[in-house]
């Protein structure tokens, strides 16, 4: 009976082709039980064994890779793909550790091993050995250049750590061998909108969408190039997408709040307080007022959030809020205090965290306009609603000395920190042209960059006092002696428009919501003038125009060469 049946058996050859056909066939459960055939009439079959675990590994089995691996004589092992497989199904199993000792083997058996340094820098990643990580990877694309998979980790661990000269060149690679790749793009569009190359970081995140319509992040970051482009309605429709991919994607909701604003629409500006960068909401353990409720005979906090220009600039509201029969308190950062004071004379106003009057109900001072219904046709502009002290102001005259020429007022830089200030500040060298009109010029800033500094002391046109300016009282009275403001987006260009001064705001391509687009003038300020730049970046032209207005409107001569 043994000699019929092995006649009748096929040869374990036969078997093992007719199993390596079905593996390659991807006839997953047909290959293995053949597999598994051979191993029942041989089981150290060496190539079966090779051959069973890769099935395992390539179906995320990765235990029966590990025991199907283990059947192997491993330890005496020299061949570097078997040493890599068993690296992939411990690194699978999640045993990280003991998986880089395996591609470890697996390089020292084949110095020019490719996918084991790939590998083993996936590995390292997992282990948060980034720098080891980056390393291997960058031995896997020694020996071979195209490797795809190792530029497009490069890339993304290069941008991670904001070193975008070295991630840019794995960025465009990845792309070029991974094509139809949607993160490829993304961190190529991620790295073209850090240049400011807007049309590129368009193209990218379009390639992203392409390849991955429910991908919510590119439909973000698209709305943001958009905005940037100057492009807003398109900009809100591809956040609106973004959002009904993640409905609770509180980035998003901010981003298109942004945008809203430009048109009047306050209402989602409320999101702010679930984005998870901005600050958190104070005094929460006091009731929120809303417009429904009278304030007759109850005190009402209204309370700072943001920069100092976004307080000077809604402050306004606290005069109807004290026409409204209750007590209104305000709180704001100290540098402020004295000069909101000038507000209302029924308006108390105290320091962040020294508020000791008793209060009923709180209200951050940024949803006024939504409480009070705001759109843009009846944005109140009681111009001017804040004023100089007149004790200071008369100080500052007698400081300033007899004036013999206009007074022009100048800000070109603002806090360095600010998330847009690559956009709204300027170098002080673009405003050397006004140094020669028959002008007087004062710097308005407390601060100056280092570069600015050196520029300022290398001339004496631009008179300097930050070292008699102690707050904001003291800004209002040097702003109050000027004939004219001319300030980049900052606060003190809030503070001249608060005040009513004549005032020129120097805007970048894209401004913000307050200034609106392509317009001369805004609501919020309505005797600003608004000099835009035509091209993005452009400043030189903007001051141009600037010192032309200057020249006409205040009948200004130029100097004569001396």
């Amino acid at each position: 009976m043994k000699k019929v049946r092995d006649s009748q058996a096929p040869a374990i050859t036969q078997l093992f082709e007719q199993a390596r056909q079905l593996h390659q066939q991807q006839q997953w459960g047909l290959a293995e039980a053949h597999y598994l055939s051979i191993l029942e009439q041989q089981a150290q079959h060496a190539e079966t064994l090779k051959l069973l675990a890769t099935l395992y590994l390539q179906q995320k089995q990765f235990k029966k890779a590990i025991q199907t691996f283990e059947q192997l004589p491993l330890m005496q092992c020299i061949d570097g793909p078997i040493l890599n497989g068993y690296g992939l199904a411990l690194r699978g199993n999640q045993q990280y550790s003991e998986a880089l000792k395996w591609f470890d083997r697996a390089i020292a058996a084949q110095a020019n091993y490719t996918k084991a340094y790939y590998n083993r820098g996936l590995t390292l990643l997992s282990l948060y050995r980034e720098d080891e990580a980056i390393e291997a990877f960058q031995q896997s694309i020694k020996l071979d250049a195209n490797y795809a998979w190792a530029h497009f980790y490069l890339a993304s661990l290069w941008q991670k750590r904001r070193q975008d000269s070295q991630a840019m060149p794995h960025a465009l690679a990845a792309v070029r061998l991974l094509p139809e790749q949607a993160e490829a793009w993304f961190n190529l569009a991620l790295l073209q909108y850090r240049e400011h190359r807007l049309d590129a970081a368009l193209h990218s995140y379009n390639q992203v969408i392409r390849l991955a319509p429910q991908h919510a992040g590119a439909w973000q970051n698209r709305g943001v190039v958009l905005n940037d482009l100057k492009r807003p309605q398109q900009a809100i429709q591809s956040y609106q997408q973004a959002l009904e991919l993640e409905p609770h994607n509180t980035t998003g909701l901010w981003n298109q709040s942004l945008l809203l604003l430009m048109v009047g629409d306050y209402a989602q500006y409320e999101s702010r307080w679930q984005e998870a960068s901005f600050e958190k909401a104070r005094h929460s353990q006091v009731p929120r007022w809303n417009s429904s409720i009278s304030l007759k005979g109850k005190t009402l906090l209204v309370w700072d959030e943001q920069g100092l220009g976004d307080s000077l600039q809604f402050c306004r509201y606290l005069k109807q809020l004290a026409n409204m029969g209750g007590k209104v308190v305000l709180e704001v950062v100290q540098p402020l205090v004295s000069l909101m004071q000038t507000l209302h004379q029924d308006i108390q106003v105290f320091a962040r965290g020294h508020v000791t009057e008793a209060v009923h109900l709180q209200i951050p001072m940024m949803s006024l306009a939504l409480e009070l219904g705001t759109r843009l046709e009846n944005i109140p502009a009681p111009i001017p609603y804040l004023f100089a002290d007149p004790l200071k102001q008369q100080q500052w005259s007698e400081w300033l000395g007899e004036k013999t020429k206009p007074r022009v007022g100048l800000v070109w830089s603002g806090r360095a920190s600010h998330y847009n200030d690559f956009n709204r500040s300027i170098a002080l060298t673009h405003l050397l042209p006004l140094c020669d009109l028959s002008i007087e010029l004062h710097s308005l800033q407390l601060e100056y960059r280092s570069e600015d500094a050196l520029t300022l002391a290398l001339q004496d046109q631009i008179q300097q006092h930050q070292n008699r300016i102690q707050d904001f009282s003291d800004t209002a009275a040097l702003v109050a002696n000027m004939d004219l403001v001319i300030s980049a987006d900052t606060s003190v260009a809030h503070l001249a428009g608060a005040m009513g001064k004549p005032l020129w705001i120097l805007l970048p391509y894209v401004a913000e919501y307050r200034w609106m687009q392509d317009v001369a003038t805004s609501p919020w300020y309505p005797q600003a003038r608004l000099f835009r730049q035509k091209i993005r970046g452009d400043w030189q032209s903007v001051i141009v125009e600037v010192r032309e207005n200057l020249i006409f409107n205040l009948g200004l001569l130029e100097k004569s060469p001396s």
